[in-house]
């Protein structure tokens, strides 16, 4: 019998890919014992498993083991839903270079505090790579130890021994067993492996893995259902924001995210992050200011667009931060049903600092700046939000009412939006129900700011 490693398919005879999951090289042949199906002796030693009610008490001691340990950063700890829990296991994963020890080696500074002591384990870095790194982010604590092996038995008595309650695997994927076992059953035996340490130890231990070459977590996918939390790291490399998804977390919501800020002595929350990405000191003809929602944060965000006459027979069409078909559909719906000039213009957009946004919300935002750059109109402090159909109707974005909140918080002055029958009373909200509804705003030279 043949077993996929990665989606643990069963097949009778081998084949060089398995054909569930269709991973090369991930069948494995398991002998079955020869003691298999015989009937066991009735004194075999089992383990006894309490039954309880849902609805009964737990004790101190069992609530004991989801204690959460707060930790000094507050975007960190929003998307851990309050700390990092006690005996949990976290995978944390992102494109090299973009800061995963630097986050890690902060997270056991952090940790390492009120007599509390961490223990690092690296397969990758010696001891003077890590103390290079540590006195450049001015981390001094001694309640952090450092341990170097990639051997899985080495570091599992290491986490036994080792008093410390907070471990770092630095990486999981160079963690090989002393037995002969292929790279993915080896990654699947130490994630096991870790798993029932952490469950059993009441220690908490971060695992740091790496991506494949399309940006997904490498390793056999039954690792992220293993772990208790996956996070993943992201941003662009000639940007200072870090972004922090939580895809999985068995002790709360993944609907939140952190935003930090890249310097040289690690990462640093970001404090005002809803005005991270945008530039209100220069607004030009072209800029447009829009508000997306990652998961559920809220985020000003900037839509920039350039409309020049084509010097080709063929206008030419270029989008960064947005889908180009997207932005095809748009510049299609604004000749169609806005009567807008643009089969001799090449169109240009682009999401400021590096963003890629798929949030259909900021479709209105996107054919704003168009309009703005051919028209020389300037906006200060307005909002635009919407989604733009074929039709030319506008629809409301997810989370509308929390979208215009955030905006007039941020001092946002103007939002012109589809809004709904709940939110026609608020009266900084200018209501826009259809592609044609925006053309009166954008004539020549045209400047609209608060005062109007």
């Amino acid at each position: 019998m043949y077993i996929c490693n990665n989606c643990n398919a069963q097949t009778a005879k081998w084949t060089g890919r398995c054909l569930t999951c269709w991973e090369w090289n991930s069948l494995e042949e398991k002998v079955e014992s020869a003691h298999l199906g015989k009937k066991k002796s009735a004194n075999t030693n089992r383990e006894i498993v309490p039954v309880i009610s849902i609805t009964e008490e737990l004790s101190e001691s069992q609530t004991s083991n989801n204690h959460r340990v707060m930790l000094e950063s507050q975007e960190l700890s929003r998307v851990l839903w309050g700390g990092l829990t006690q005996g949990s296991l976290t995978l944390l994963s992102g494109e090299p270079g973009i800061g995963k020890s630097t986050l890690s080696l902060q997270i056991a500074d952090w940790f390492a505090r009120d007599g509390r002591s961490t223990l690092y384990i690296s397969a990758e870095e010696n001891f003077t790579h890590l103390s290079s790194r540590s006195k450049r982010m001015n981390i001094a604590n001694k309640e952090i130890f450092f341990a170097q092996t990639s051997s899985l038995e080495t570091s599992i008595d290491l986490i036994i021994q080792n008093p410390s309650q907070f471990i770092i695997i630095d990486s999981i994927s160079l963690m090989s067993s002393d037995s002969d076992l292929w790279a993915i059953s080896s990654l699947k035996l130490a994630s096991e492996s870790y798993m029932k340490l952490a469950k059993s130890t009441g220690k908490s231990i971060l695992l740091i893995g790496h991506v494949t070459k399309d940006g997904s977590i490498s390793g056999p996918k039954m690792m992220e259902h293993l772990v208790d939390t996956v996070l993943f790291l992201e941003g662009e490399k000639w940007e200072n924001y870090r972004i922090l998804r939580a895809f999985k977390n068995r002790f709360g919501p993944t609907d939140e995210i952190a935003l930090f800020r890249m310097e040289e002595d690690g990462l640093h929350d970001i404090v005002n992050a809803g005005m991270e990405f945008i530039n209100l000191s220069h607004q030009d003809p072209g800029s447009i200011i829009s508000m997306t929602i990652e998961w559920t944060r809220p985020l000003l965000i900037e839509v920039e667009s350039l409309v020049t006459s084509t010097k080709f027979g063929y206008p030419k069409r270029s989008a960064r931060g947005i889908n180009t078909s997207k932005l095809d559909l748009i510049i299609a719906t604004l000749i169609k049903h806005a009567k807008i000039s643009l089969d001799s213009s090449d169109v240009y957009a682009n999401i400021a600092r590096g963003l890629t946004l798929p949030d259909p919300g900021i479709d209105v935002a996107i054919a704003a700046a168009i309009l703005s750059s051919k028209t020389n109109s300037v906006f200060r402090d307005v909002v635009w939000l919407g989604e733009v159909s074929l039709t030319g109707r506008l629809k409301a974005p997810h989370l509308l009412r929390k979208r215009i909140e955030e905006a007039k918080k941020l001092g946002m002055k103007k939002i012109f939006a589809p809004i709904t029958k709940d939110l026609q009373h608020i009266e900084w909200v200018t209501n826009i129900e259809h592609i044609r509804d925006i053309l009166p705003y954008f004539s020549r030279n045209r400047q609209i700011d608060d005062e109007e």
